[in-house]
């Protein structure tokens, strides 16, 4: 398990390198890329509910895609974090503008209105590194999308940087269903 910690530890080092590499310019571009790809997939197309990570400065840049979403009739939620039980709950989206950053500087949702995680048909979930298999690295919370039992999972990364052939996971893992 240590090797394994210290695996995850060096590809989180090496992807976040790389990130800082990339131009505004080129995050830009891709962000409408991949959310042209995201609503091309019947997955999206037939969700009633999608739950959406809120983008940090290097990561795919969600609000775009958030936006279309609402406009489109969609229930949109995002995580709320409670840091002090180290848990996260969803919570609607009822505008672009419902959202403000917490006391760790990443943002959330500033409702209140609880989604319950069963009715969730689509999550989009961030993450540094993907493989082939639906293994996912993250940025090291260790918050997992093991509470939501059926939704589809995309991970989203930036495509060129972030698909390996293994990603280092534990048995206890939850896999995602495609990466985009």
């Amino acid at each position: 398990m240590n090797n394994l910690k210290t695996e995850k530890e060096q590809l989180r080092k090496d992807i976040r390198d790389l990130l800082r590499q990339m131009t505004s310019d080129q995050r830009q571009n891709w962000s409408g890329i991949i959310t042209g790809k995201i609503l091309e997939l019947p997955e999206y197309q037939q969700a009633k509910t999608i739950m959406v990570f809120l983008s940090l400065a290097r990561e795919y840049d969600t609000m775009d895609f958030i936006a279309i979403a609402l406009k489109a009739g969609k229930i949109v939620c995002a995580p709320k974090v409670n840091w002090p039980a180290w848990s996260m709950e969803p919570v609607q989206l009822e505008s672009i503008e419902d959202m403000a950053a917490d006391e760790h500087n990443l943002k959330e949702p500033t409702g209140n209105k609880k989604i319950f995680p069963d009715t969730i048909d689509l999550i989009l979930t961030p993450g540094l590194a993907f493989d082939l298999a639906g293994h996912r690295v993250g940025r090291g919370g260790d918050f997992t999308i093991i509470l939501f039992p059926d939704p589809i999972c995309a991970g989203l990364g930036w495509l060129r940087l972030s698909i390996f052939r293994f990603a280092p996971a534990c048995p206890s893992t939850a896999t995602i269903n495609g990466s985009i």
